[in-house]
């Protein structure tokens, strides 16, 4: 499978992270039901389109989750990440911001494989 299309696979990654509420800024809770919910799903994908055994699998996930994690800590407000996941619940693709962490965080990591 190509890189770009597995970009694709994977930026649906954010599209899962269940984080309601109201607040000014991110809290631990945020940070493990997005953790949860990402490498969830970045595993279903990987797993779908590599050939990795289990354990680099489960690391692969991790490393692109919390470069994903940081990276929306670092550039995203509270409250545009908390109204992206609303929008995205609801059926509406990423935005350009969240797109753009996604593919910086994915060749990040898979080129460091």
């Amino acid at each position: 499978m190509s890189r770009s299309k597995l970009f694709a696979v994977l930026s649906l990654v954010l599209a899962v992270a269940a984080c309601g509420g109201s607040t000014n800024s991110y809290t631990a809770e945020m940070e493990s039901e997005y953790m949860s919910a990402c490498v969830e799903e970045a595993t279903l994908s990987l797993d779908a389109n590599l050939d990795l055994d289990a354990d680099d699998l489960d690391s692969l996930a991790f490393d692109y989750c919390a470069c994903t994690w940081r990276e929306v800590v670092d550039e995203i407000a509270v409250e545009d990440f908390l109204a992206e996941d609303a929008a995205v619940s609801t059926g509406s693709d990423i935005s350009e911001d969240f797109n753009d962490i996604v593919n910086d965080c994915a060749e990040e990591v898979f080129s460091a494989r």
